[in-house]
């Protein structure tokens, strides 16, 4: 056993020699000089030739603007608060809740669908209202359209909130 053991720690070692030295170099390759790439480079394909929008809600125009003016202005962040949400499905089996929720991710694509699973029940819920108003005014719709089991119910949200950075 001992002797199996040392044969395959000695056969393991040179198939990870024989790897390492595969993958080096043999040392002839030569450094150019930069002034040989830079001959070939063309100013006027890689330069701005209109104002191009950045993230930060500020555009970049002159390579001479002062440092500050480059930070973003403010960012993102997406938080959780009290809300409506549209509520068009409601079962106790999970393979019927998970074909309705492609069935609505498929032909609502403008607002978020929502699969929440409050025991036993699994609820399929549409879009992120931070109104009332708004949320009947997607039910309405969807109720036209035929979905009769839909109605408003209160639910904590998603919301994107903007914060200036000082």
């Amino acid at each position: 056993m001992d002797r199996f053991l040392n044969w395959i720690s000695f056969s393991l070692s040179v198939i990870l020699l024989a790897g390492c030295s595969a993958s080096g170099t043999d040392g002839t390759r030569t450094r150019k000089p930069v002034a040989e790439f830079e001959k070939d480079f063309g100013e006027k394909a890689h330069a701005m030739t209109e104002k191009e929008p950045h993230a930060g809600g500020h555009d970049v125009a002159d390579s001479s603007v002062n440092d500050d003016r480059l930070r973003p202005r403010y960012i993102e962040r997406t938080m959780k608060q009290a809300g409506y949400r549209v509520q068009v499905f409601i079962t106790t089996n999970m393979d019927q809740a998970r074909e309705k929720e492609q069935e609505f991710t498929q032909s609502l694509r403008t607002y978020p669908v929502y699969k929440v699973y409050d025991p036993p029940y699994y609820k399929i819920r549409v879009g992120d209202f931070q109104s009332r108003e708004e949320a009947l005014a997607l039910k309405d719709s969807l109720k036209s359209a035929g979905v009769e089991e839909a109605w408003v119910v209160r639910d904590n949200v998603l919301v994107v909130v903007k914060e200036e950075l000082k």
